[in-house]
């Protein structure tokens, strides 16, 4: 009887101590749209390699949370972001002339019944070259 009510207790003031956490998980509404982030370096042959976000001081890690201001930045801390992620991939022994950030969306209506996640579909939506600033696409 006492574990039910912690149980009740952690649901009603959504408090998350494991192993009573999940409440939320189930009590808010899954949208079919789903939009993110993604960043990838480029090299001079224009190949990409995507960043390794979980590879960076933790607060650095947070991508979705990082671009959620990205766009309201002045153009030289915007310019100033991308140029750590490039030195940061270089330390990892990458090749880097630019950072290319896209947009991503899926579609979860589309791919119900099929056994793979779904696939998604990325739009440029900044790029940031070594000596010429960052610019939104």
């Amino acid at each position: 009887m006492r574990h039910f009510r912690t149980f009740l207790l952690c649901g009603a003031f959504a408090i998350e101590a494991w192993p009573l956490t999940g409440w939320r998980l189930f009590s808010h509404p899954r949208r079919a749209n789903l939009y993110g982030w993604r960043a990838y370096t480029f090299n001079a042959r224009g190949r990409e390699t995507a960043i390794d976000f979980a590879r960076f001081p933790r607060a650095d890690r947070h991508l979705p949370l990082i671009m959620q201001t990205y766009g309201k930045l002045p153009p030289a801390r915007e310019d100033a972001v991308c140029r750590a992620w490039a030195a940061r991939m270089r330390s990892f022994g990458v090749q880097v002339s630019g950072v290319r950030i896209y947009r991503t969306h899926v579609n979860l209506r589309l791919h119900r019944y099929h056994r793979h996640p779904p696939r998604a579909r990325r739009t440029l939506f900044y790029v940031c070259a070594d000596g010429k600033g960052a610019r939104r696409v």
